[in-house]
């Protein structure tokens, strides 16, 4: 249990870091609030698409639109389905740190 602890605070400090980090990024280039917003966003859900966009921040499809290609332009999130309509972006970096596995894993198998 310990262990697994550990492992929680690590993640949750590296999803920290991450999150100021792209702040940090947006900030320096005098971006809208709205996309700190649309940040904070991906870290309660790291998959997005225009409608969920248009209702977490209460904007149009164009603001949305517009939000979803700012993010991409900075790295922040990638379009996944490859399609026209219908579709959705993943924060992936967000994702990497979730699926990463737990250190006491890595130690605790190398002898395995």
């Amino acid at each position: 249990m310990t262990e697994q602890a550990i492992d929680a605070v690590e993640r949750a400090g590296h999803l920290h870091h991450l999150r100021d980090t792209w702040a940090q990024s947006c900030h320096q280039a005098r971006i809208s609030a709205l996309l700190l917003k649309l940040i904070d966003q991906l870290f309660r859900n790291p998959y997005i698409n225009l409608s969920s966009v248009r209702d977490a921040l209460d904007v149009g499809a164009q603001s949305a639109q517009n939000l979803i290609n700012k993010l991409a332009e900075f790295g922040i999130i990638r379009e996944i389905t490859g399609r026209q309509r219908n579709r959705i972006w993943v924060a992936s970096a967000i994702i990497e740190i979730l699926e990463q596995s737990p250190a006491f894993d890595l130690i605790s198998h190398k002898g395995t």
